[in-house]
């Protein structure tokens, strides 16, 4: 049985980290869903064949270019009325203000070349899933606070961190031509392992060589 949606997670090196996850649907030529078919043309004729694969269909695409900065495409349906459908892309800085606290600034990319209807779309898309008025931010923001407020338990403070998820896996075949090292699935900690892996490293750059924290591969 085909999983609902396909996708795969990429480690670019250095903490950079890529995952990428495919709408389940299956269509002739390159199909950007979520931006204006008038831009359709330009995405083929600046892209490479690769990285049209890669854009078409997409449903999400998200990672980090170490060790501060995310940021996410993603596609909604129906963002003001029936079949009003929108991308949107963010890009996120967190830098630290203080010994317990981080500062966030979000940026809303758009199109310059995009319709004002669509970038309406676009940045309500946006609005409606990320900050304060979001879906997202509300319930990933109550997981982070969970996990810091438990992190601070007498047991949770005397165990290892696991990082194992997702190590069933494949390697995805080189003749796919992605840089880094690209894994066959997109619910894997693949993407966390080699954050992490860099950061370590980072932490250990006057000692002698240091063990994965995964402790995994």
């Amino acid at each position: 049985m085909k999983p609902r949606f396909s996708g795969r997670t990429v480690d670019g090196g250095n903490g950079h980290t890529v995952r990428v996850q495919r709408l389940p649907v299956e269509v002739e030529g390159n199909h950007y869903w979520g931006y204006p078919e008038s831009m359709w043309e330009g995405f083929d004729r600046c892209l490479s064949p690769e990285q049209q694969q890669v854009m078409s269909c997409l449903s999400v695409n998200h990672g980090s270019v170490f060790p501060n900065m995310s940021f996410i495409e993603n596609f909604k349906t129906n963002v003001d009325g029936p079949d009003l459908n929108a991308r949107y892309i963010r890009i996120t800085i967190r830098y630290p203000i203080s010994a317990t606290h981080s500062e966030q600034l979000w940026f809303l990319l758009l199109p310059k070349d995009a319709d004002d209807e669509w970038k309406r779309l676009s940045s309500l898309a946006y609005l409606r899933t990320n900050g304060p008025s979001g879906m997202f931010e509300l319930d990933d923001t109550e997981n982070f606070v969970g996990i810091s407020e438990a992190s601070f338990g007498d047991v949770s403070r005397t165990l290892p961190v696991t990082y194992a998820g997702g190590l069933h896996h494949r390697q995805a075949p080189d003749e796919l031509g992605w840089p880094g090292s690209v894994i066959d699935g997109d619910r894997t900690e693949h993407t966390l392992r080699a954050f992490h892996r860099r950061w370590n490293e980072l932490m250990h750059l006057d000692d002698e060589p240091a063990a994965d924290p995964s402790g995994a591969r």
